[in-house]
């Protein structure tokens, strides 16, 4: 848990992004005719679940700019260049999305500004269109290839994170070993997950059940954070931190549903009465 609490911002985000991404090009595949309908409605989907959590924010005095909300608008910014991109280019849409990211990324790192951040975070999104070709033109299936398809990809991670981490980094008050041991462990954590997502398919349902709540994990744990944090630090405060994200994503998630089959009901009996 120690070392969770050192890492976790300089992992968790880059592979949430590094996850949608590969998760978004899958679904391309999957279902070209209902992609673009699809798409919108999880846009606007993030959209109210935002708005949502901006207001909780507010109510309970809490800066609606702390924990990673900067991040929330790349990631919708990520669906905008996602449709962008497979309208103009279809299956080679990869190629807009990573020469955008990584240009984002330098962008943002140079000029920073209040309403888009996390730089290396937001790499995610490039690696994760870079590694879903790898997957499917089988080149990592191979023995040979796959091991060439690792060290492309830790080379494209390494080369992506080190002007952040070593020239200057984004983080001024931290050393400079803290900042390569940040880069070592995000490239770990990223290696472990590709070995994994080689084995496990993409409809296993605990997958599917923690991709439905990923957003609202990912704003909740920023208001425990934030309620937390004058209470406790260290270890404990990270475990309770976790523990309370994932009970109260889990009451959000199934209100959420709750409410949603009650509105189909209601339409469906208003039809049947038409």
């Amino acid at each position: 848990m120690q070392v969770v609490d050192n890492y976790v911002s300089a992992i968790a985000v880059g592979l949430f992004s590094f996850l949608s991404s590969y998760g978004i090009e899958i679904k391309y595949q999957k279902d070209k005719a209902g992609f673009y309908k699809w798409l919108i409605k999880k846009f606007f989907n993030v959209i109210v679940l935002y708005i949502c959590f901006c207001f909780l924010k507010m109510i309970l005095n809490i800066s609606v700019a702390s924990s990673g909300m900067m991040w929330i608008n790349a990631f919708l910014l990520s669906y905008v260049i996602e449709g962008v991109s497979h309208k103009l280019l279809l299956d080679r849409a990869w190629i807009i999305i990573v020469v955008f990211w990584t240009a984002y990324s330098i962008v943002v790192h140079v000029f920073p500004n209040p309403f888009f951040w996390w730089p290396h975070q937001s790499l995610g999104f490039a690696y994760g269109s870079v590694f879903y070709v790898l997957v499917a033109n089988k080149l990592i299936q191979k023995k040979r290839a796959y091991r060439y398809g690792i060290i492309i990809f830790c080379a494209l991670i390494s080369l992506g994170m080190i002007y952040l981490y070593i020239i200057n980094g984004s983080y001024p008050n931290v050393s400079v070993v803290m900042q390569i041991e940040r880069n070592i462990a995000t490239l770990m954590m990223l290696v472990m997950v590709v070995q994994v997502m080689l084995f496990v398919t993409m409809s296993f349902s605990m997958l599917e059940y923690i991709g439905k709540m990923s957003l609202i994990m990912f704003f909740i744990h920023g208001i425990w954070i934030e309620i937390l944090k004058p209470v406790l630090n260290g270890t404990l405060y990270v475990l309770v931190v976790v523990l309370l994200t994932l009970f109260t994503s889990g009451l959000i998630n199934l209100l959420i549903r709750k409410i949603t089959v009650n509105i189909k009901y209601i339409s469906w009996i208003k039809n049947s009465k038409s």
